[in-house]
């Protein structure tokens, strides 16, 4: 076998495995991200639903501030809050504050439900990279195999076809 045959040989191997690691390792990478994502997901989810209490606390709170000012109004003007259409505005007022609330907290559910499967879709995506990193990891060595394998049937089929070693004239006749 020729020195440049082996070492074209050596370079294919070694090239062929840094290629591998570094494949490797941006799958490693990706799966890292992907993990990250997930986390940060799961807390804007839960952030979600907090914001949405919050927001429904709130919400209530302003209701019965509401109720309180008609309540306020009503009795400044001498009428009975407690009875007859003054009655009915502030349960209609209560109403309408309870269904804001509710809509508020079912849409920061839905929100906090649309970041949970975001969060299942970087899970998904971190357990796939790190799958393909350990395929790579497991075939690089049988691509090594095949490098070499290729490259010795290579030149030993030079060497059939060729009659054995080939040894340049400067060589085998020195000063010739």
């Amino acid at each position: 076998m020729s020195i440049l045959a082996a070492i074209g040989i050596g370079v294919s191997l070694l090239g062929g495995l840094a290629s591998s690691s570094a494949a490797k390792k941006a799958a490693n990478y990706q799966a890292r991200v992907a993990r990250q994502n997930e986390r940060l997901a799961k807390r804007k989810s839960a952030d979600a639903i907090l914001r949405g209490e919050f927001d429904v606390t709130r919400q209530r709170a302003k209701t019965q501030q509401l109720i309180g000012a008609q309540r306020s109004g009503a009795a400044a003007r001498g009428v009975v809050v407690d009875e007859g259409s003054a009655l009915e505005g502030i349960v209609d007022t209560a109403g309408i504050g309870e269904l804001d609330a509710l809509l508020i907290r079912s849409n920061a559910e839905r929100e906090s439900q649309g970041l949970i499967a975001q969060a299942q879709g970087f899970k998904q995506e971190a357990g796939f990279a790190s799958a393909t990193a350990s395929g790579i990891a497991r075939a690089a060595p049988i691509a090594a195999l095949g490098t070499l394998a290729t490259g010795l049937g290579s030149v030993s089929a030079k060497w059939w076809l060729g009659g054995g070693l080939v040894i340049p004239q400067s060589i085998a006749h020195p000063g010739r």
